[in-house]
């Protein structure tokens, strides 16, 4: 029996510059466009002469060189309107130098073939992932690939609109795509294409469409209102995925509590679960990150005798706080605590009171020796910062002799060039994040592989994030995978084992989709083992990472929360 495998049809509502779609008409037949930008005749830097091609299309591609004479067969056959053979020879340039910045451009070209073929779901597909992944740097192929996208999903869109087959599985996005944040929405749009197994297609086989509707929000809040309003009143919606900025995450829950949509948060917001039981949120929270690092120095280490050394902003103050309550739950003390002003470059007087340090002068020749004695007796000290400033402290930590102390701090000392860089003063260093690329976990590891077969490049913690959250939409409202691919109505077999007519997967119940997500128990991600607790938000173990020989590694990789 043939088995459905996901396939992505994107809708783009709004995207960068473009603030609303373009004039819906009803289309008798499928287009089949001209090349209205012109983008296809522009040269992009990277065009060998054209010569023309041969008959056996596979015995050339397989004789060519190098990935200039491969690059330039393919021209070649697109020019005499060869377009599987244009497409083969390019996907053959793909895979065979993957490294090559030439993949970007081969991937464009392919994108187009389709356009002009007509096959409008595959072009948006393939333009969507390329916009998200090609480089800053390479400023003119971006501004192309996000111009053939709006030609391309403007006609999609019209045709969508006069149509009245509706897809199986969708959900919405609210990610931030303009402005100084489009960096962090385009991390969260490539984690959720992921999710929706853009990049591992058999279009040899029928599929199940995933459609993401796409909103952007920007930093203003009656924007993520209105967003989530339009996503509500789309009836195939599952669920909703976003936002990721603090600053919209309370208005996007009360309008999806309001429309009793589902919404997963990833942002951080203190609280925005509370809106209301259609709520959840998927982020690395402060209060997470440090009871976490607290019971682990404490129940695991054995540690009792705590310091902290913190910034006076929101951040450390959060952390710190939590720490050291959890401390304090577990048995521990915490012997003594300084704070900063941020920007500071010289933490002397914070170490010297912490550590209780005394100074002691002589004389050497023309010199003057100072010689510094610890009278605190500190098992660990706790550093809630990022790895920029954390590079400026550890120097003087080994500047007064502070030695056979643990050294434990938040998220923002995962960094490689600090590990790298700052010497044995940093080894043994233990810190927590959300996710770690190189994690053995189950679900970690494979989602990393994906990610860099998909973009060439390791992941973070939001796409991280907005892979998890999107992956648990779509895993509890796709049909069961053994469904044959040949019925398109009648009754299939929920989680309950009870008949469920298909149109409601088409026209989901939010309210058991909701009630589905608070019960699930088994979903594997990029963190591992996920589910979400009765107050919404995400229960899941984080990472423990410690310093070997100038290296992060992962302390325990089992990933079990449960």
């Amino acid at each position: 029996m043939k088995t459905r495998s996901l396939r992505l049809c994107i809708i783009i509502l709004s995207l960068c510059a473009v603030s609303s779609a373009l004039p819906c008409q009803a289309e008798e037949a499928k287009p089949t466009p001209e090349d209205k930008t012109g983008i296809f005749k522009k040269n992009h830097g990277n065009d060998a002469p054209v010569k023309k091609p041969t008959e056996d299309a596979d015995a050339e591609i397989k004789a060519a060189k190098n990935i200039a004479e491969l690059f330039s067969l393919a021209n070649s056959y697109a020019a005499e309107k060869e377009v599987k053979k244009a497409i083969k020879a390019y996907q053959t340039l793909i895979e065979k130098f993957p490294e090559s910045p030439l993949k970007f451009e081969a991937s464009f070209r392919i994108a187009f073939l389709r356009y002009r073929e007509g096959d409008l779901k595959e072009a948006d597909e393939i333009l969507l992932g390329l916009l998200s992944g090609i480089p800053a740097e390479n400023a003119h192929l971006k501004a192309s690939t996000a111009a053939l996208l709006k030609e391309s999903s403007g006609i999609l869109e019209r045709l969508t609109d006069a149509s009245e087959q509706k897809p199986a599985v969708a959900i919405g996005a609210i990610v931030p795509l303009k402005g100084g944040y489009s960096s962090y929405g385009e991390a969260m749009l490539r984690g959720i294409l992921l999710a929706a197994n853009t990049f591992n297609q058999n279009l040899d086989k029928p599929s199940n469409e995933v459609r993401v509707y796409i909103k952007d929000d920007g930093t203003d809040q009656k924007e993520t209102e209105s967003a989530v309003k339009s996503l509500a009143g789309m009836k195939e919606v599952s669920g909703i995925v976003g936002p990721l900025l603090s600053v919209n995450a309370y208005t996007a829950a009360k309008a999806a509590q309001q429309n009793a949509v589902p919404i997963i948060t990833l942002s951080q917001k203190e609280g925005v679960t509370l809106a209301g039981d259609y709520v959840f949120r998927n982020s690395l929270t402060m209060q997470a990150q440090a009871s976490e690092i607290a019971e682990y120095a404490c129940a695991k280490l054995g540690k009792k005798r705590f310091a902290i050394l913190r910034p006076q902003n929101a951040y450390g103050a959060a952390l710190s706080e939590y720490f050291s309550n959890d401390i304090k739950k577990l048995g521990g003390t915490i012997v003594s605590e300084a704070s900063y002003e941020e920007g500071t470059t010289d933490f002397s007087a914070e170490l010297q009171k912490i550590f209780a340090v005394s100074v002691k002068k002589r004389r050497e020749g023309r010199r003057t020796i100072k010689e510094y004695t610890i009278s605190a007796k500190i098992d660990a000290l706790y550093i809630p910062e990022n790895h920029e400033t954390i590079g400026i402290i550890l120097p003087f930590i080994k500047y007064f002799g502070i030695k056979d102390v643990l050294l434990l701090g938040s998220n923002g000392w995962n960094s490689k060039s600090l590990a790298s860089s700052s010497g044995d003063v940093i080894e043994g260093a233990v810190f927590v994040d959300g996710f770690f690329d190189k994690s053995a976990r189950p679900g970690a590891k494979e989602f990393t592989e994906q990610f860099g077969k998909a973009y060439g490049k390791e992941p973070g913690i939001i796409e991280a994030q907005a892979y998890d959250a999107a992956k648990a939409l779509i895993s509890l409202i796709t049909p069961p995978s053994d469904v044959s691919a040949e019925i398109t109505t009648g009754t299939v077999a929920d989680n309950d084992g009870k008949a469920t007519n298909r149109a409601e997967f088409t026209k989901p119940d939010r309210a058991k989709v909701k009630d589905m997500l608070r019960q699930a128990k088994d979903i594997t991600g990029a963190s591992g083992k996920l589910r979400w607790g009765s107050d919404g938000e995400a229960v899941k173990k984080l990472f423990i990472l410690t310093i070997k020989d100038g290296v992060i590694t992962e302390v325990d990789g089992s990933g079990s929360a449960f």
